[in-house]
């Protein structure tokens, strides 16, 4: 009777290992797959552009635009990214502290479509104003 009660308790195991093998695989691919957002939640509508992308650089520099006429910038790849609130007034001041600290030579900006032309070029002289050679705008494909 004993060795009957014995071996009703072996048979009422449950292997888990090929669960725990699935949902490994499952976290594996999740996090390949998964993509960033480099924006960090500014929710900005670019313009589109039939052009194919153009090849990024692994420094870059980011102004971002938003439709209430937001500035930020944003340095990726300087040992972490930096995200730096700034206002039309403060730009150049900023650009010059970023440029004297990195040696980044352009700017990409990402501007929303609802943000006026005047706008931009004005930020567009600031930017040149501050010795950054190169103005790039980004648009969605």
């Amino acid at each position: 009777m004993n060795d009957l009660l014995e071996s009703k308790k072996k048979e009422l195991t449950l292997d888990l290992t090929s669960l725990i093998d699935i949902i490994f695989l499952l976290l594996i691919f999740f996090m390949l797959t998964t993509t960033f957002d480099k924006l960090n939640g500014a929710k900005i509508d670019l313009p589109k552009s039939s052009m194919d992308e153009i090849q990024k650089e692994k420094k870059q520099l980011l102004l971002v635009i938003d439709d209430s006429d937001n500035l930020e910038l944003k340095a990726i790849g300087q040992g972490g990214d930096k995200t730096i609130p700034t206002s039309y007034d403060m730009l150049n001041t900023d650009l010059k502290n970023i440029l004297s600290k990195t040696d980044i030579k352009a700017i990409n900006i990402l501007s929303d479509k609802k943000v006026e032309y005047g706008v931009i070029i004005s930020i567009i002289e600031k930017i040149k104003i501050s010795g950054i050679q190169s103005v790039n705008l980004e648009t969605k494909k």
